[in-house]
């Protein structure tokens, strides 16, 4: 096992190294100065004259982000890719009982299509791939929004103060100096999309019907530890409807699918590990303001299950192998007495 980029331990070296390289991409400090010095040298942006900004500068000052950020897009997007492509491997080789092993991860596909050849895909698989890569590229425009917000809000505000260009340098240098949100939400993105591509590459070349378990690291959040450390789910090809809209029975066959099953693509967005919400949000959390959450709105088993999940999905065959009150592993013919009554509770679900 090793240490990866936010202290927490994992297990493979291979995708460690990925979300380095896509948290190495950006250097938030360098962002900022950079930034300073467009607008202190930029003919577009006028700030010795006025005590305001127009929609104009501000527009440049978006579009200077803009640029910035997408130099990075391309490349990130291998990153991405490359982090599906393990999944896969590592799926292979877990299914053929062989050592997982790559020589050298800058050898793998760096686009897509050289992806498609490689390993000979068919059209449904390409899609995956396209898929796990633009999810990440998506994340990484959610990143520049609020960059983009932090950066309007600053200079607004230091501007209308009537601060002056050297206030202004000095608060463009203290965004630089805390990083902060630009960094945290950096690291997010690299923690967070490279999981769900490797996630979703080990998925993919599971067949429906079979199983995985969740494994978790030592230092996982509760909701890690109860969703997925030692729970076993089976794979499902295919995503099931959407069932906020439904009632009675058709709700809760749905709901009973989101609860046992794995998909590629499934995932938490719009969910919440929170059991209860409020019923009028501008109020507080009193007990007579807040709910329980309906089944379609909270969080079900799926990795990465929040932005700095490290579980993983491991192959799982429920006809030689259970899971014991720890959470470790069993061979069937270690105790079938402890394995009958696992598998009749766990896989036939009495």
């Amino acid at each position: 096992m090793i240490i990866t980029i936010d202290n927490k331990i994992q297990h493979l070296k291979e995708l460690d190294y990925i979300e380095r390289q896509l948290f190495g991409l950006l250097n938030p400090e360098q962002y900022y100065n950079d930034l300073g010095e467009f607008m202190f040298q930029s003919k577009a942006i006028d700030l010795k004259t006025k005590d305001y900004l127009t929609f104009e500068e501000m527009q440049a000052v978006d579009e200077f982000t803009r640029n910035y950020f997408n130099g990075i897009v391309p490349e990130a997007k291998t990153f991405f890719l490359r982090a599906y492509i393990i999944g896969r491997l590592l799926a292979e080789s877990d299914n053929q009982g062989e050592e997982f092993k790559i020589d050298e991860v800058s050898l793998l596909p760096k686009y897509l299509q050289d992806a498609v050849k490689k390993y000979n895909l068919s059209i449904e698989e390409a899609k995956r791939f396209e898929q796990a890569v633009e999810r990440g590229a998506v994340e990484l425009s959610n990143t520049l929004s609020s960059t983009q917000q932090t950066v309007k809000n600053t200079l607004v505000e230091a501007v209308e103060k009537h601060e002056g260009i050297r206030r202004i340098e000095e608060r463009l240098r203290g965004l630089a100096d805390e990083v902060g949100e630009l960094n945290r939400d950096w690291k997010r993105v690299a923690i967070c999309e490279t999981n769900d591509a490797f996630s979703n590459g080990y998925l993919s070349m599971m067949e429906e019907g079979e199983y995985v378990v969740g494994i978790s690291m030592p230092d996982a959040c509760p909701h890690c530890f109860d969703l997925l450390n030692g729970k076993v789910y089976k794979v499902r090809a295919e995503a099931p409807l959407d069932y906020s809209n439904l009632t009675g029975e058709e709700y809760n066959k749905i709901a009973d699918i989101w609860e046992n099953e794995i998909w590629v693509g499934k995932s938490n967005y719009g969910r919440s590990t929170a059991m209860r919400k409020r019923i009028d949000k501008h109020k507080g959390n009193t007990t007579e303001n807040l709910t329980y959450r309906e089944d379609h709105e909270l969080s079900m088993p799926v990795i990465p299950l929040h932005p700095q999940c490290r579980c993983r999905w491991i192959a799982f065959n429920p006809i030689l192998q259970w899971i014991d009150k720890d959470g470790n592993i069993r061979l069937k013919v270690e105790d079938p007495e402890a394995y009958k009554q696992w598998y009749n509770e766990n896989i036939l679900g009495y």
